[in-house]
């Protein structure tokens, strides 16, 4: 963790002995946010890519029970070899990464993404099988990593800050709603963000102590083992260094670069025998997105569509930062950018934060870069959003001792100072509850929330987060056992719906229909859509362009009827419909019919 100390590079915001980290503290915001993401772990729906990742993690565990129990494999690996778990897998029966291939198809094959938002997953699940249900315990990994990383960040906040600036930044960070909603999910965006923040934490150390370059370099290495995104981490950090002639930064990098690019190989066996092949699939995958179907996925952005072959406007991170933060949250963070400003520039601290974060903007601004899903491919930036506004909360402090206040314990700095915290709590936490749990879809008021958002064109869902418990019991209660229920996706999340079994702990989150799946989808009783613009077909635009002719069976919204003429808190947009199969059948004949 982040030690006290003064370079003679910065001059860090005044502030008294006391009012540094306090250990206890830190764990007492580790089990609070640990409390809120568990309890609330069950909520949102299943993702869109969370069945890939459960798979993954079901591979990573059959690989494990082969080391251990090897005469027991052929029934451990019985749950596995569904072809409709495993459909998606190359075959690989000349892969010179045998017998790791069958349980390791990560890095190079797929969609390159490497494996240890996997290993995670099957830790926290370790951890949590025999009180949790099914996917809440696939998912619990990744959330308890989510709520060390707010306990790191204020450590390292009120270390370099003071005590204010690290409660605030662990608030803004823990109810930021799309940051919260991405921590309890099984998929990788939430763990990318943490270690490439628990970098930042561990390279403060790294500078002064050692040992702490080590740990750095492992952060490093974990990041750039759980998504491509993480191998541009250290690039911050080197910029950093040379802009500023950092000699105990450039040491920290000699150290944690060679022992991150260690880490990436050892939690990576699909590069084991083979790392210079692998390494070269790996990045091949990850630059040349285009060259794959599937992975060119298209997104609305004010009204336009725009993928791979039609870049996104340049000035999309600044819109969806504006448009996605609780506006109190942004206005501390602008507060702190400020503050390095009107320093002078001489708080080498602060720019370190700031360049992360402007790095992250930047990088999914450049074209080329994939354009989808909203906030999520840059998600890590909304971290160091939050640390920026804890120095908001610093620059409030040092704006009143410069009106010849001298103490904190003076009540007028006091009070200023709990507003700002009481604001900043009240103001992330009500939009995360009012919008739980469909925190994706979280617009701010400067855009009228989600109904303005959805006028101007932007996207009000696109991770089938919305697929909640509502929408399940909807189902179960209007299908027959026989009958099958067909998606808008082909994504095999719906199947682990279908295999996992009745939990009391899991609040019925069960889908009973089979998931119609070809050439024999039995009895088709619905079709669900998620409303989601840019991923229609031409079947779901004829369904939604006569409502009069094909009204939806089921409208899921977030809320029902919440605060009429409300505006931006009429959350009656709607997430999900669900027609019967005779619309989508009459639907899709009458699509192929206008096809020239």
């Amino acid at each position: 963790m982040a030690t006290n100390e003064r370079s003679p590079h910065s001059t860090p915001p005044d502030k008294q002995p006391s009012s540094g980290p306090s250990l206890w503290m830190m764990l007492l915001i580790i089990l609070f946010s640990l409390t809120i993401i568990t309890s609330t772990l069950g909520d949102p729906g299943m993702a869109w890519d969370e069945g890939i990742t459960i798979r993954r993690q079901e591979r990573i565990r059959a690989w494990i029970a082969e080391l251990w129990q090897p005469n027991q494999l052929p029934d451990r690996l019985s749950a596995l070899r569904d072809k409709q778990i495993l459909d998606t897998l190359r075959d690989q029966s000349t892969s010179p990464y045998k017998p790791l291939s069958s349980y390791w198809p990560y890095t190079r094959v797929i969609e390159g993404h490497p494996p240890f938002y996997g290993i995670v997953g099957v830790i926290g699940w370790g951890l949590s099988q025999h009180w949790l249900p099914p996917l809440e315990a696939h998912r619990f990994g990744p959330a308890l990593l989510f709520c060390i990383t707010v306990g790191a960040l204020y450590w390292a906040t009120a270390t370099l800050f003071g005590s204010f600036a690290g409660l605030t930044t662990a608030v803004c960070c823990l109810f930021l709603p799309r940051l919260f909603a991405h921590a309890h999910l099984a998929s990788y965006d939430a763990p990318v963000s943490c270690f490439w923040a628990l970098s930042w934490v561990f390279f403060i150390s790294a500078r002064n102590h050692r040992y702490a370059r080590f740990l750095f370099g492992v952060m490093l290495g974990l990041s750039m083992a759980t998504k491509f995104t993480g191998w541009l981490a250290p690039l911050p950090f080197i910029i950093w260094c040379l802009l500023y002639r950092d000699t105990k930064g450039i040491h920290a990098m000699l150290v944690g670069i060679p022992t991150a690019l260690v880490t990436f190989y050892v939690f990576n066996p699909p590069l084991w025998h083979h790392p210079v092949v692998g390494i070269t699939d790996f990045l091949h995958l990850n630059l040349h997105r285009d060259q794959t179907d599937s992975l060119n996925i298209s997104t609305l952005f004010l009204g336009g569509f725009y993928d791979l072959q039609r870049p996104i406007p340049w000035f999309n991170t600044l819109l969806w930062l504006l448009i996605t933060t609780p506006l109190f949250t942004g206005i501390l963070s602008l507060l702190g950018l400020l503050h390095f400003f009107l320093d002078r520039c001489r708080n080498h601290h602060i720019a370190l934060v700031i360049l992360h974060w402007a790095f992250l903007m930047i990088l999914r601004a450049v074209p080329g870069a994939p354009p989808h899903d909203g906030i999520r491919l840059f998600l890590p930036s909304f971290i160091f959003l939050a640390v920026l506004s804890g120095i908001g909360v610093t620059s409030i402090l040092s704006r009143v001792k410069t009106l010849n206040v001298t103490s904190c314990k003076r009540p007028g700095v006091g009070t200023l100072t709990k507003t700002a915290l009481a604001c900043s709590f009240m103001g992330s936490g009500f939009s995360t509850w009012f919008y739980h749990p469909h925190q994706l879809s979280y617009y701010n008021i400067c855009i009228g929330g989600l109904p303005g958002a959805v006028r101007l064109g932007m996207e009000p869902t696109y991770y089938w987060d919305s697929l909640t418990n509502d929408v399940l019991t909807w189902l179960n209660d209007h299908s027959n056992p026989a009958d099958t229920v067909l998606f808008s996706s082909e994504q095999d999340s719906w199947t682990y719906l279908n295999r996992w079994p009745q939990d009391p702990r899991s609040k019925g989150a069960k889908l009973q229909p089979r998931v119609a799946r070809p050439p024999d989808p039995g009895k088709v009783a619905w079709y669900v859509l998620q409303l989601r613009p840019s991923s229609y077909r031409p079947v779901d635009h004829v369904l939604l362009d006569d409502p009069v002719q094909y009204p939806p069976k089921y409208v899921k919204t977030i809320h029902e009827q919440p605060l009429k003429n409300m505006g931006a808190f009429c959350l009656d947009v709607p997430i999900i419909h669900i027609y019967s199969y005779s619309q989508y059948h009459e639907a899709l004949s009458a699509s192929r019919r206008s096809k020239p």
